[in-house]
């Protein structure tokens, strides 16, 4: 799905989008190929080539993404406050919807399909919890728009919340 999202992103874009508004997909495929690839490949890299210096990374890892992502949260929250505020409450209720259906749909789909508590645990969070940071990104960078990088944002801070609460539940199940 990682290296797929390089060309789907841009193509779904425009496809679902071209009629309502202009999409560079180009630009969304080149910002998609920086923010996907790039990253995937260099882990990958020094995963396979590197194990050692692998190792003193991954601890650092998960707080250094976290930090980030909140970083630029904060930054789009800052900047468009006023148009979260005039249509917050329906935003974050949709928002709210998309996380909890994706982990309602990816868990009980692969329950019924894989029949793998474990499995259906782990693909639950990996739907719900979507790639709201590389919407942003895509956002700031391929419209002019502050706004539209708002939702991408917003959705960023509740499937984190949403994640780490199913994490909280499943974690003693099997």
């Amino acid at each position: 799905s990682t290296l797929a999202a390089i060309i789907m992103t841009p193509l779904l874009t425009l496809k679902l989008s071209g009629s309502y508004l202009e999409i560079p997909a180009e630009g969304l495929f080149y910002s998609t190929l920086k923010v996907v690839l790039v990253p995937v490949s260099l882990g990958v890299f020094i995963n396979s080539f590197l194990p050692k210096t692998a190792n003193k990374i991954v601890p650092f890892a998960p707080p250094t993404a976290v930090l980030l992502i909140c970083m630029i949260v904060a930054s789009i929250v800052g900047q468009g406050k006023e148009i979260i505020l005039s249509s917050g409450v329906l935003l974050i209720l949709a928002l709210i919807c998309l996380h909890l259906i994706g982990f309602a749909l990816g868990f009980l789909i692969s329950l019924g399909l894989l029949k793998n508590w474990r499995a259906a645990k782990t693909i639950a969070i990996e739907v719900g919890m979507q790639n709201s940071g590389l919407g942003v990104v895509l956002a700031r960078e391929n419209f002019t728009s502050p706004s539209v990088a708002i939702p991408a944002a917003l959705s960023s801070l509740i499937h984190s919340l949403l994640g780490s609460f199913f994490v909280k539940i499943f974690k003693n199940k099997n």
